[in-house]
């Protein structure tokens, strides 16, 4: 039963953000890096909260002081890490677009040594110049990165997704200690559905990480401050609103609706903000499908050939 409860929260918790991950983030080496690195620039917001409060004695005991400070060092970190991102962003565009030109300059010159400066050239003809002149790799290089952090988007995905990790499992780390036995059926003196209620509000706090700091991404970049203070106002809102998990029913289950609500509404914002679009989820759910039969079919086909 112990490890019932705990394998029930964990994969309620975790479930999600871990299929976000093994389908999104693992195929990207540099999304795996930013991955990490933004759990760490979370890790960087909970030292300071820490130190809010133990440096604050007299009201140390009051949990809404802490939580408070710490959902704003959050959203300054936040914003600080979409600030690095849009840096960096900013500067390989500019290396891809001097190595575009030298590229460039290269092959007219060599067009006009062979006087073909009025032929037209075709992509199969500008790749064998490429390759002649050791440029093909660099700029598949350059074009690759181009792909991946270029699309600064994608990346405020993966920050949020990293900080919403972290997040989860500091959140929901000693429950699981708890659960995991021997001998426990539930948790403590609480009510039977408190597991139930605490794992999907760490759920929902992990996709909330995940939506604003996307929203604030796009909103960091259109320089709309109204949406960065909305997206705090939320954060807050929605963090506060679990002091009243305290009272007894049905207080805590309509602090989960709340919450559950606001999670849909900053998804549907975030996806609006990021130019999402309805024919896409489709394409890539059919090609993350079709990925999967064919490591399926690989799968089969290795286990029969090693019997």
């Amino acid at each position: 039963m112990a490890y019932d409860e705990f394998f029930g929260c964990l994969l309620t918790s975790f479930g999600i953000p871990i299929v976000l991950v093994c389908f999104t983030i693992l195929p990207h080496p540099l999304r795996i890096i930013t991955l990490i690195i933004s759990s760490s620039f979370w890790l960087v917001s909970l030292l300071f909260s820490s130190i809010i409060w133990f440096a604050v004695v007299p009201i140390r005991d009051k949990l809404a002081f802490g939580l408070v400070f710490s959902v704003i060092f959050q959203e300054i970190i936040r914003i600080l890490f979409i600030f690095c991102l849009h840096k960096i962003g900013n500067a390989i565009k500019s290396i891809g677009s001097d190595l575009k030109s030298h590229e460039s300059s290269v092959s007219q010159s060599i067009i006009s040594s062979n006087d073909l400066a009025t032929t037209s050239i075709n992509v199969s003809d500008h790749r064998a110049i490429d390759d002649q002149l050791l440029w093909g790799d660099r700029q598949r290089i350059v074009q690759n990165t181009k792909d991946d952090i270029f699309n600064v988007t994608s990346f405020a995905y993966v920050g949020g997704l990293g900080f919403g990790l972290i997040s989860g499992l500091f959140a929901i780390l000693n429950m699981l200690v708890a659960l995991k036995g021997p001998g426990t059926l539930g948790y403590y003196d609480e009510p039977m559905d408190f597991i139930d209620f605490y794992a999907i509000q760490t759920l929902v706090s992990i996709l909330n990480h995940i939506t604003f700091t996307v929203i604030v991404s796009v909103a960091f970049q259109a320089k709309s401050f109204i949406k960065i203070g909305v997206v705090i106002g939320l954060h807050m809102l929605s963090s506060c609103l679990t002091l009243l998990n305290n009272f007894p029913d049905p207080l805590p289950s309509v602090v989960l609706g709340i919450n559950c609500s606001i999670c849909f509404a900053s998804c549907f914002w975030a996806f609006r903000e990021a130019d999402g679009q309805i024919n896409r989820i489709f394409w890539a759910a059919k090609l993350n499908f079709s990925r999967l039969n064919r490591f399926l079919r690989h799968a089969m086909s290795s286990k029969s050939g090693n019997l």
